[in-house]
């Protein structure tokens, strides 16, 4: 099989999320720390509150998305926000940093990668969240969608099937129907490296005949077997999700799968493609949270989570990052139509359809000493090489 490389190598996932706010994609801004000045008692918000925050964001759809509301947050709330756009790597670099250091140039973190979450969270560097100045129907929801926890909120975003609706003309139904060249002729978009790669070879295996429940411990081999049926095609690989949704646009593939803000967002644009979520589709997750030991200190963190999970916010947020990720409040839901709404686990539309990806054990050390998620990129790796 041929695989066309479309960038370099990078470690996390593809582009992922900012809290309600899932995943996205790749690119690095240098970071500016802003004022290291405490809020205070304005920290609260409100007119005439003064002070600063630091607030750390995933890149892409989303990270633009958090860039024009943390504007809207000052003009309300008189404290200077100022953004860091992070890509994967330099979320899991800079958060074991915080975690050996205990000093971080962050007071809120926004999207970060959900494993990255896990790794560092027993050294105790994130603040508990305070909720008590939270809409209490958008704190019931997010706890009935197991979306909140102590110390962070989570985020979804689906891995969604999209197809070239000008070179396809019958919409695939299933996972399988992406494997199938015979009847869908043509090439097909694949993620090439970090979190992309075990979605790849998911979808391989319930290509194959698995059931999302019995996905784990992930069959590899029988993964990369079924992704080299591909033969007599070529896997076009991307390392963020517009990059794959441009392939199909420019018919340089015919499918690929994407990440719903992206691919949302260029269905909202009129870009000439079909999105669906066949049974078996992932979910990645990522972590709000606030830090201990910020720039501005907890209560600069706790005053900007309180605004930016108010309804009224997470509806504009919403639609600036194409309807990818939300809160699952009735104020924030009553925005969608039914075609979005079927791209959110948690609206309870099509929620049989999905399956969230297994953090814990792509973590978790296998036999060979090593994490599985580590033994998974060596053997794409491998195969890659071929």
């Amino acid at each position: 099989m041929s695989v066309t490389a479309r960038a370099q190598y990078r470690f996390g996932h593809a582009y992922l999320i900012a809290p309600l706010a899932v995943l996205a994609l790749v690119g690095v801004t240098a970071c500016s720390s802003g004022s290291s000045t405490s809020p205070g008692a304005g920290a609260s918000g409100g007119a005439g509150a003064t002070g600063s925050v630091v607030v750390a964001h995933a890149a892409g759809v989303n990270g633009e998305a958090v860039e024009s509301l943390l504007k809207q947050f000052t003009a309300e709330t008189g404290i200077r926000a100022t953004g860091a756009t992070l890509s994967d790597t330099d979320y899991g670099a800079k958060v074991q940093l915080v975690a050996k250091t205990g000093k971080s140039d962050y007071d809120v973190a926004l999207g970060m990668p959900t494993d990255v979450f896990q790794l560092t969270a027993p050294s105790g560097i994130y603040s508990q969240l305070d909720t008590s100045k939270w809409d209490k129907k958008d704190v019931d929801a997010m706890k009935a969608a197991n979306l909140l926890g102590t110390n962070s909120a989570i985020s979804q975003e689906t891995a969604a099937l999209l197809v070239s609706s000008s070179k396809v003309t019958k919409q695939p139904t299933s996972w399988g129907d992406f494997f199938d060249v015979t009847t869908f002729p043509g090439n097909r978009g694949l993620a090439s490296g970090g979190l992309g790669v075990p979605v790849n070879v998911e979808y391989a295996n319930i290509a194959s005949g698995a059931t999302a429940d019995k996905l784990y411990p992930l069959d590899v081999e029988k993964g990369i077997e079924k992704i080299r049926t591909l033969l007599g095609n070529k896997a076009v690989l991307w390392d963020n999700a517009p990059k794959g949704i441009q392939d199909v646009v420019n018919g340089d593939t015919v499918m690929t799968w994407a990440y719903a803000p992206s691919a949302l967002t260029a269905l909202k644009n009129n870009q000439p493609i079909q999105v669906s979520a066949p049974p078996g589709t992932a979910v990645a997750t990522g972590v709000g949270t606030g830090f201990k030991a910020g720039p501005n200190g907890p209560a600069s963190a706790a005053a900007f989570l309180a605004w930016w999970f108010k309804a009224a916010n997470q509806v504009k947020y919403t639609a600036a990052t194409g309807y990818g990720i939300v809160v699952p409040s009735k104020e924030v839901l009553g925005q969608l139509t039914p075609d979005q709404l079927k791209y959110l686990p948690f609206a309870g539309q099509d929620a049989a359809n999905y399956h969230v990806l297994n953090y814990e054990y792509y973590g978790a050390v296998g036999a060979g000493g090593q994490s599985n998620l580590a033994t998974i990129l060596t053997a794409w790796n491998k195969f890659r090489s071929k």
